[in-house]
């Protein structure tokens, strides 16, 4: 069987464990097999009643690797023939981006290049800034953060080489982007719903587009414009 682990990443309140949820819903309702693995930082923390501190992070990212690499050896030891997803609410990417966010530590940027070589192939769905903050006690910050750890993620996703995609969209949209990505990386054309002949590339969307140099391009135009109009006045 071969087996892709589906990477979700993205700062504080992005949609990351809900769209986990919702593309394993996917998958199974196509008869794909999948497995999620559930954010290990949300379970630390309620385990411990606290946020996690700098000599955490280390085990942390361990307990994240280990639970991924167990779903990858679960779906292939079915020995089935088909193509198996294992859907990942978060990696130790995003354990050393809060490391180095939080704490100014790159240790644990090593351990996550060692873990991305393990499992086969990793598509990684970076979560857009595109929803609303929600408010959960004891486990986010606050909405000041979401910005820098984007910026930090974004700078070192490009400085590993990790290819990356933007996943935008609120509720099922969201949920069609991913997938969508997720199927035009493995060629798996079948996985989506056939369109109409008439639905060309003119109907082509930046939201259907998950290339974060076009995404960058992008929005680097509209903060150049907002700031010649501020100027202007």
């Amino acid at each position: 069987m071969q087996t892709t682990v589906v990477a979700l990443l993205g700062a504080e309140s992005t949609g990351k464990t809900a769209l986990s949820h919702a593309l394993v819903a996917r998958a199974h309702r196509l008869d794909i097999p999948a497995v999620l693995v559930e954010e290990t930082l949300r379970t630390w923390v309620n385990a411990h009643g606290r946020l996690p501190a700098a000599h955490d992070q280390a085990s942390i990212a361990t307990t994240h690797e280990d639970a991924i690499t167990r779903a990858v050896s679960a779906l292939k030891a079915t020995k089935q023939e088909a193509h198996a997803l294992v859907i990942a609410d978060t990696t130790s990417i995003m354990t050393a981006a809060y490391s180095r966010y939080y704490f100014q530590d790159d240790a644990i940027w090593e351990q996550a290049r060692a873990a991305e070589t393990v499992g086969g192939k990793r598509i990684r769905l970076l979560m857009g800034l595109d929803l609303p903050w929600q408010e959960e006690a004891g486990q986010r910050d606050g909405p000041q953060h979401q910005g820098g750890v984007d910026t930090l993620l974004r700078q070192h996703l490009s400085q590993h080489g990790w290819d990356y995609h933007v996943v935008y969209g609120k509720n099922e949209a969201r949920v069609d982007a991913a997938w969508r990505t997720i199927a035009t990386q493995l060629s798996r054309e079948d996985w989506l719903d056939a369109q109409p002949e008439s639905q060309g590339r003119s109907d082509w969307v930046c939201q259907d587009c998950s290339d974060p140099d076009c995404e960058r391009y992008l929005f680097t135009r509209l903060l150049a414009a907002k700031s010649n109009n501020e100027s202007s006045k």
